[in-house]
């Protein structure tokens, strides 16, 4: 059996986790190109972030490494809709640990992808 220790992955959080990695290849990816990246909080909810060129949202983006339980899947997905509300942004993004696919609601849709393929997709 492995150590915790030698698992960067073992543990309880793997959401954070996940969501730091993002980050990581955000912050590298948005520098190279001149872009932004915020976090978006208010009374109703939150997203993770939102990428910026300029005064536009380019892009909104919510991390969940697993969606497959109600609550989390509803949370994730008002995230990205109070997003698009807010910053009338299109380009709406849920990345998990594995699944993958496409939801629409009130008109907006929204891809979901794992960070692999997204990681891959961004050259970083």
């Amino acid at each position: 059996m492995m150590d915790q220790r030698e698992n960067a992955f073992a543990g309880e959080n793997l959401g954070h986790r996940l969501e730091t990695i993002v980050a990581i290849h955000l912050v590298r990816k948005c520098k190279s190109e001149g872009l932004d990246v915020y976090y978006l909080n208010d009374r109703s909810g939150e997203c993770d972030f939102v990428v910026c060129k300029g005064n536009q949202v380019i892009q909104a983006i919510q991390v969940s490494y697993d969606i497959s339980a109600e609550k989390t899947y509803k949370r994730e997905k008002n995230g990205l809709l109070l997003a698009a509300r807010q910053t009338k942004c299109e380009n709406l993004l849920l990345l998990t640990d594995h699944e993958s696919g496409e939801i629409e609601e009130d008109g907006h849709k929204m891809k979901i992808q794992p960070v692999y393929e997204w990681s891959l997709e961004l050259g970083v």
